[in-house]
């Protein structure tokens, strides 16, 4: 089977650079090598002092800068090391890659092998057992050698996670990986980090995240799954969005269609949860009701000439009629300082807009809508205050939204 033959071989494949002109494993290892190394100058000259270390440092930086011709002469070296160092791995590393290069595949291939029994740290040496791994078309091996060399050399994820990330896209490798990182490897956060971050397929970034063990008990780890929850909105995937977000919260609250009306829970997880504005002129705070009952409300504050956006979430309703309704007070006589309460289709028509009744007592609002079937696959729920010129601090309670069965 040639490398690469099939999709998921062409993805785990991408760790090798093969150029035009040699399509050999050697010299896309080679490369592989020039890119580990790029920050490292080893002397090219070994000087009155021919030591293990020396003879290593210089072949490795011949191989790496694919010096073919001078292939006989690293093997020379490696053979020497090996005279003063039996135990070395970066000198069975070199002599593999120099007897590649003559077109000693076979003696190559043994040395490769014997370098992992003698160390499973050598970056190098793992690149070449992945690559053997995709050539026969063994996702399990190839993820196995992904696995050692990410635990065992930071370097290493510069160069394999964009490819991880890459493959997570088929799913046949993506729940190879899913297995692996079960075990929550040293890897795993920086992986699911960068499958938030830059995955374009947005099925990938909510099945892996799913499966990914996360712990929103950790500050860090709930980050990186709010932020996959937003980057999934902002690539218009809605519907991954929401099922992702249901994956973290029980259902009695994420079958509400909108959540939290009443504002009894903290808001953390993201967009389908309560965004509020935290600024000193312009905010929205959680607190107990001044009418004797204890509830909580969302207080809003718009001081010293600011307005605009206090709360939002957004809703993953499906199409029909809804009767919306909320519950307001101490609104003042001054139009800026009426909460308006707006529903629209995110990047589409808005399919309600009404300002609370003025009262300083509680007052319930109501009114229907309805989402269309077209260009409406979430809509944004929004609370705004206009620009009061004094301090103005109504509040709302009780949003609820029920849809309306024919």
């Amino acid at each position: 089977m040639a490398w690469g033959s099939t999709k998921s071989g062409r993805l785990l494949y991408n760790v090798a650079v093969v150029s035009a002109a040699a399509l050999t494993l050697w010299l896309s290892f080679s490369v592989s090598v020039a890119h580990v190394y790029k920050d490292r100058q080893p002397t090219t000259s070994l000087g009155w002092w021919r030591s293990a270390d020396a003879l290593v440092a210089v072949g490795t930086e011949l191989v790496a800068n694919g010096e073919t011709a001078r292939a006989p002469e690293v093997a020379t070296m490696m053979r020497e090391a090996l005279a003063q160092t039996p135990v070395n791995p970066g000198a069975v590393r070199n002599l593999a890659v120099a007897e590649g290069l003559v077109g000693n595949a076979n003696v190559s291939e043994r040395l490769f092998r014997a370098g992992e029994t003698l160390s499973r740290r050598d970056l190098q040496t793992q690149l070449w057992h992945i690559e053997s791994c995709v050539a026969r078309d063994d996702i399990g091996c190839a993820l196995t050698h992904y696995d050692r060399a990410l635990r065992t050399s930071l370097a290493s994820r510069d160069i394999l996670l964009p490819v991880l990330v890459q493959a997570a896209e088929e799913p046949s490798v993506r729940q190879e990986l899913l297995r692996l990182i079960s075990s929550k490897p040293s890897w795993r956060v920086p992986f699911l980090d960068q499958v938030a971050d830059n995955s374009p397929n947005s099925e990938a970034v909510f099945r892996t995240l799913a499966g990914g063990q996360l712990d929103l008990a950790d500050t860090a780890e709930q980050g990186l799954f709010v932020r996959a929850l937003w980057r999934l909105i902002k690539i218009n995937a809605y519907q991954h969005a929401f099922e992702l977000y249901r994956t973290v919260r029980p259902p009695a609250a994420v079958n509400q269609l909108l959540r939290n009306g009443g504002f009894e829970a903290e808001s953390a997880m993201g967009p389908f949860e309560w965004q509020f504005s935290e600024e000193p002129d312009l905010s929205a705070t959680r607190v107990q009701s001044n009418d004797g009952e204890g509830e909580t409300v969302l207080s809003l504050v718009a001081d010293n000439g600011r307005g605009g956006s206090v709360a939002r979430q957004v809703l993953a309703l499906t199409p029909g009629r809804y009767r919306l309704s909320f519950r307001t007070g101490n609104v003042s006589a001054e139009q800026a300082g009426q909460p308006l309460v707006e529903l629209g289709c995110i990047g589409g028509v808005s399919l309600a807009r009404m300002r609370a009744p003025l009262s300083v007592q509680s007052q319930t609002t109501s009114l229907m809508l309805e989402v269309p079937a077209d260009k409406c696959a979430a809509q944004s729920f929004q609370i705004s205050l206009g620009a009061a010129g004094t301090a103005s601090q109504p509040w709302i309670d009780a949003i609820e939204l029920a849809k309306i069965q024919n």
